[in-house]
């Protein structure tokens, strides 16, 4: 499942709830650590690609990238799980060299799939190099981090249905959107399942994205 927010401002769009901090706390020792940035971006990545695989509209990403805003469609595709971004507009996306691969790979030791962004290809590296990053100060006088990112849905039915429960009850509601359908609740109510999702990332999980050497990668377009 995923969860899905509308925006602020008068034309309101569907904002799907991704992790994009790079702190993160090591579950061992406790300390805030900082993610590898393109540990990060995978993570946003899959996301927006798992919601592209729920076959319940257009998902579009944004990356901040050496100060300009780009857009890419997220396709995913349904056998392999290979994540292809494909520009949105419509001049670069002719060009295969604009789309940034995101190959699924198996892991052998842990029996695991994991996702790695080809950096191989000159779009996927300049992905990595060049996202921005926001850097926000916090009450305790530590500092968090955040891409420069947001991932995008576009879906008629849950758009009306938020804004109506918005119209009729106020803010603080949100879709859990899933393959079968969508449900508005309440977001302080869903806070501690929307935490686990997102929370977890421990010292172990973090060093397996970052230091699995990939499989022989393959390329796919849809």
């Amino acid at each position: 499942m995923a969860f899905v927010k509308l925006s602020n401002g008068n034309n309101p769009r569907l904002m799907v709830d991704v992790n994009n901090a790079l702190n993160y706390k090591d579950t061992q020792t406790g300390e805030i650590k900082q993610r590898q940035i393109a540990t990060a971006l995978v993570d946003v990545i899959e996301e927006a690609g798992k919601v592209a695989g729920m076959d319940k509209g257009a998902v579009t990403a944004s990356f901040k990238v050496n100060n300009e805003w780009k857009n890419y469609f997220v396709n995913r595709d349904k056998e392999s799980h290979n994540i292809v971004l494909v520009p949105t507009d419509a001049v670069e996306r002719k060009n295969r060299d604009n789309h940034i691969f995101i190959n699924n790979n198996w892991n052998e030791e842990t029996k695991r799939f994991y996702h790695t962004i080809n950096d191989k290809r000159e779009a996927g590296k300049a992905l990595i190099e060049g996202i921005g990053i926001s850097e926000f100060q916090n009450q305790d006088g530590s500092k968090s981090f955040y891409l420069d990112t947001n991932i995008k849905l576009s879906n008629d039915d849950i758009k009306f249905a938020l804004e109506k429960t918005k119209f009729e009850k106020g803010d603080g509601y949100l879709a859990i959107v899933s393959s079968t359908g969508f449900e508005i609740k309440n977001e302080a109510e869903m806070k501690e399942q929307k935490a686990k999702q997102q929370d977890g990332f421990s010292k172990e999980q973090t060093i397996e994205q970052e230091t699995q050497a990939p499989s022989k990668e393959k390329d796919i377009e849809r």
